[in-house]
């Protein structure tokens, strides 16, 4: 998911929540379909960014971590950059998303009693510099024997979904800018770029998103993947009513969740 580091924020209330006595069974990662010698594989705890591991593998080797219990999860895979598009190396030094690796992120769900095994790949065989010079930032995880990773999945595609839409608003934003600065216009030029600079840097969610978020969870109310898209939600929000009715609807395994019991203090507070 191309956007979804933007959303990696350090969480730092309810993890005293968390049961330390969860058994812990070893996971094994493993990287296809990048044509390349090594890579650089960092894991990072979703909710608290805390890193679990950052090291160097053989991009056809599988890597096997023992640490990794049931939660949220972000993947990077990173190498030494080898190309920087003309339109970025002008300007390299204002840039702060271009730097020394070429980064493909991806936020995975682990299930330790589904799987013990989750396979990344991008959707077809590449060389790093194919990579770099297509700009392709999406790589997949395999969650065909995992149904609550699938599921988290599906929520993830709909925050890729609402980014496609926010970058497109944005470039719109970012073409009127241009066009007052053409016609010397100050004033709507000042305007045009606060509202390109804050559709930019708003976490907030659209209607749209909204919608498709209510479907998915009414879709899969047992699903602890449910449960952590609420607390999620409620996360970057902090608007308990407008998603007290999904957190209504969980029920089954989703309320075994280790987020449930941090939704609910919330709410009962």
């Amino acid at each position: 998911m191309r956007k979804i580091i933007l959303y990696l924020l350090p969480f730092l209330f309810c993890l005293s929540c968390v049961d330390k006595k969860e058994s812990v069974q070893p996971i094994s990662l493993s990287i296809k379909n990048i044509d390349m010698d090594s890579v650089g594989i960092r894991v990072i705890h979703y909710m608290d960014g805390k890193e679990l591991f950052d090291t160097i593998i053989a991009s056809k080797d599988t890597f096997m971590m023992g640490n990794l219990k049931e939660d949220m999860y972000l993947l990077a895979i990173y190498w030494p950059r080898t190309f920087v598009p003309h339109q970025i190396y002008k300007d390299r030094s204002f840039n702060k998303e271009v730097g020394e690796y070429y980064n493909l992120t991806k936020a995975f769900y682990v299930e330790p009693k589904s799987s013990l095994v989750y396979e990344f790949y991008t959707d077809s065989l590449y060389t790093g510099e194919e990579i770099e010079l297509n700009n392709i930032t999406k790589v997949n995880v395999n969650v065909s024997q995992c149904q609550t990773c699938a599921v988290a999945d599906e929520f993830w595609d709909n925050y890729t979904k609402f980014f496609d839409r926010k970058e497109v608003l944005v470039d719109e934003l970012n073409l009127s800018f241009y066009r007052s600065i053409e016609n010397k216009n100050k004033e709507l030029s000042r305007t045009n770029f606060i509202k390109a600079d804050s559709v930019k840097k708003s976490l907030l969610t659209d209607s749209l998103y909204k919608i498709d978020f209510d479907n998915l969870v009414q879709l899969h109310p047992e699903s602890k993947a449910s449960t952590f898209f609420v607390f999620y939600q409620l996360y970057l929000e902090r608007d308990f009513e407008k998603y007290r009715n999904s957190f209504d609807i969980l029920k089954g395994q989703a309320l075994e969740s280790k987020y449930y019991q941090m939704i609910k203090k919330q709410y009962d507070n």
